[in-house]
């Protein structure tokens, strides 16, 4: 967010601050984890023509890589693009459509 919001208020870019862009990101994005998942609507699409989501089935190792961090003090962020960008997570991608490629 504090990428955008720069560009518009220090680069003079009109337009391209975190609020002004995000509905046109919510828009094209559809969230397809499942019901009662982390993903906060107000930051994420849950309509839009393409899937993203946790890549399923995830490993065991990405587990093993979150407890890792967390031993060591690190956080575990459900969502690394929603309010908290920063922790240890499994990856989100676009390809979670049904057939399991790019929509």
């Amino acid at each position: 967010p504090e990428d955008f919001d720069r560009w518009a208020n220090d680069l003079g870019c009109e337009g391209w601050s975190y609020q002004d862009v995000l509905p046109h990101f919510c828009s094209i994005e559809r969230v397809c984890d499942a019901p009662g998942s982390a993903y906060d609507p107000k930051l994420r699409g849950t309509s839009g023509p393409m899937a993203t989501g946790l890549l399923h089935p995830q490993l065991p190792e990405v587990d093993d890589f979150v407890a890792a961090c967390q031993a060591v003090g690190g956080e575990r962020t459900l969502d690394y693009n929603g309010a908290t960008l920063e922790g240890a997570s499994g990856t989100q991608f676009n390809t979670a459509s049904p057939a399991g490629g790019r929509e």
